[in-house]
């Protein structure tokens, strides 16, 4: 008899860009753009924490030429607080955009850039 094998499943995102979902969320609703075009088809935009946790990610998404994201980003859960799932309060985060015909990343704000 044959073993039985289950399917290996591959995430569209880079591995590290998957979120814990907790009982506490915001939405960020935006349009992406890259230097004034829209962002192409694949590509994802993650929030992350300031210690790094991915808080949130999702797929673009394209509507008559134009990016979108409907982005969930996950609050710290109150009731694990020796865990880090997500946004804690006051807490600063970064967004980043993963380009998926390129597997570039690019920062939002840009760590290079200096502050306004």
């Amino acid at each position: 008899m044959a073993a039985l094998c289950c399917p290996l499943f591959a995430f569209a995102q880079p591995a590290a860009w998957v979120p814990t979902p907790t009982n506490a969320a915001g939405t960020l609703l935006g349009t992406v753009t890259v230097g004034g075009a829209a962002a192409q088809s694949g590509d994802w935009v993650a929030a992350f924490d300031e210690t790094g946790v991915c808080a949130g990610a999702t797929e673009v998404v394209l509507n008559d030429g134009a990016s979108y994201v409907s982005l969930p980003i996950y609050g710290d859960d109150a009731t694990t607080p020796d865990v880090d799932e997500g946004m804690g309060g006051g807490e600063a985060f970064t967004l980043r955009l993963w380009r998926a015909a390129t597997g570039e990343i690019l920062y939002h704000p840009d760590p290079e850039e200096p502050a306004a």
